[in-house]
């Protein structure tokens, strides 16, 4: 499964493929180099610092998760080509924004904070430095829990398929996001999928309100407007929304 970086400071034509100018100009043959979407069908597609992209790699970007293909239209020639991917992305909301429009592209969104418990942040410091001082030391003590979680997700994937939904948590779901005021469907189409993963992880052949609970946050929060004249976030608003639809 390819994993393709998209750096910021690539080129639409390095992005989406081109003609290849030598070959043309040598023998006069039109012939397609494929670009990063290319390479990333079928797999996964990261960006760093995506808040910084380009606004028409975004609107580029937009098209084709929207449609699955990539088109070129350039130098007297016509092509397409599938193009789905698992889109990944990170970046500091302190250093801008992300467009609505793309946001609401990636189903899971993971705010990442610093630790504030002591016990936590020795223990990370004590993996850091054994990483940095044997790295192969540092990746064989985890290999035995590596192979562990990678046997868990197989085996979810193998029964995903067969995991039930019911109505009621179907109807909890779109409760939910209702009460939150989150825009269009999305946000229910994810939600369902990811709380069908979450059960399937768990090796459970029906999803309850428990995986709802579990998912709610990271297919949510990332969906709901900002109100600048509201205190809390929306990681606050989901967890408020979660106590008065789904209780514990």
């Amino acid at each position: 499964m390819p994993v393709v970086d998209l750096p910021l400071g690539a080129t639409e034509d390095r992005i989406t493929g081109a003609l290849d100018i030598e070959r043309a100009l040598a023998g006069g043959e039109k012939k397609f180099e494929p670009g990063l979407l290319a390479r990333a069908h079928g797999g996964f597609l990261y960006i760093d610092e995506v808040n910084l992209l380009e606004d028409h790699l975004v609107d580029l970007l937009l098209d084709v998760t929207a449609s699955g293909e990539n088109v070129v239209e350039r130098e007297g020639f016509s092509l397409r080509h599938p193009a789905r991917f698992v889109l990944v992305g990170s970046g500091n909301p302190e250093e801008g924004e992300l467009r609505p429009q793309l946001l609401d592209r990636f189903g899971l969104c993971l705010e990442v904070k610093t630790p504030t418990d002591m016990a936590d942040r020795i223990e990370v410091v004590k993996r850091r430095d054994l990483f940095e001082r044997d790295r192969a030391a540092f990746v064989e003590s985890w290999q035995k829990e590596e192979d562990k979680i990678r046997r868990r997700i197989k085996r979810a994937q193998t029964m995903i398929g067969d995991v039930n939904v019911p109505d009621d948590v179907l109807e909890k779901a779109v409760k939910l996001c209702m009460t939150l005021g989150s825009d269009g469907i999305r946000g229910e189409i994810t939600l369902i999928r990811a709380a069908r993963s979450a059960a399937a992880l768990d090796g459970a052949k029906q999803v309850t309100a428990a995986h709802l609970r579990k998912v709610a946050p990271l297919a949510l929060r990332h969906r709901l407007r900002r109100n600048v004249l509201d205190e809390f976030d929306t990681g606050v608003r989901v967890a408020r929304a979660l106590t008065e639809v789904l209780p514990a």
